[in-house]
């Protein structure tokens, strides 16, 4: 088991503790809308993407209204309002390939705001296609590192099930294709092992870049994630 991945995603902490909770809020009515939205389910018992996003917003303490309300965003049931994802490709400093998951009512003022930033850092936006193929849609699974020990044997199960990774750090992440899902989860829930999960892009070939590229993408990266209506941005180059 690995203790880092080349599926390593850029991870920031955020220090104001009013912002951060604003922003939370935020970022997890998104994450609540777009989970709506792809199951096309407003029940978190069949929706387990919704599941997870509500459990999320229960951490942060996040009123049950505002849950109601983000599950009527993605479903379309707000009049005047139209809720979608988008998954935007660009190049950043030096031709590194970026890729940013936004959740948005406002499409052209989102795509706007983020050419904006990424064009302050030297890059710009790419057509579609440009970037997208260097990287692999797949499934984050996270699950309590205590629980998962309990279980000998646990690991080749999940293996044998079509997981790619599985990675040992604070928690335990199992990182598997979309349709491998629901059997790993259903093999956790016979374990009574709750799972967080979550869609993520890696990318198979990591390149290497100097240390002064690395931080630039780094600070692109750390403004982007600043905008609430980014849920998540993944680049090709090597972390580690």
């Amino acid at each position: 088991m690995s203790g880092h991945s080349k599926w390593a995603n850029i991870k920031h902490k955020k220090t104001a503790q009013d912002a951060k909770k604003s922003k939370g809020f935020s970022r997890v009515s998104n994450l609540i809308a777009l989970a709506a939205k792809q199951g096309n389910d407003p029940d978190p018992k069949t929706n387990s993407y919704l599941r997870d996003a509500i459990a999320k917003a229960k951490e942060i303490n996040m009123p049950q209204d505002n849950i109601s309300r983000a599950i009527k965003r993605g479903l379309g049931q707000i009049p005047g309002m139209i809720f979608e994802e988008l998954v935007l490709e660009a190049y950043g400093p030096e031709g590194i390939a970026v890729l940013i998951k936004a959740a948005t009512d406002n499409r052209n003022r989102t795509i706007a705001e983020i050419r904006k930033i990424i064009s302050n850092a030297g890059g710009n936006l790419a057509e579609s296609g440009s970037v997208l193929y260097l990287f692999k849609e797949m499934v984050k699974i996270e699950v309590d590192k205590q629980l998962w020990q309990k279980y000998q044997g646990l690991e080749l199960e999940v293996i044998d099930l079509g997981a790619e990774d599985i990675l040992e750090n604070d928690l335990i992440t199992i990182l598997c294709p979309k349709n491998k899902l629901s059997s790993i989860r259903e093999l956790l829930e016979k374990r009574q092992i709750p799972a967080e999960t979550e869609i993520i892009y890696s990318t198979e070939n990591p390149q290497t870049v100097s240390p002064e590229a690395k931080e630039k993408i780094e600070h692109l990266v750390v403004e982007l994630e600043e905008r609430d209506d980014v849920l998540s941005v993944y680049t090709n180059i090597n972390l580690d």
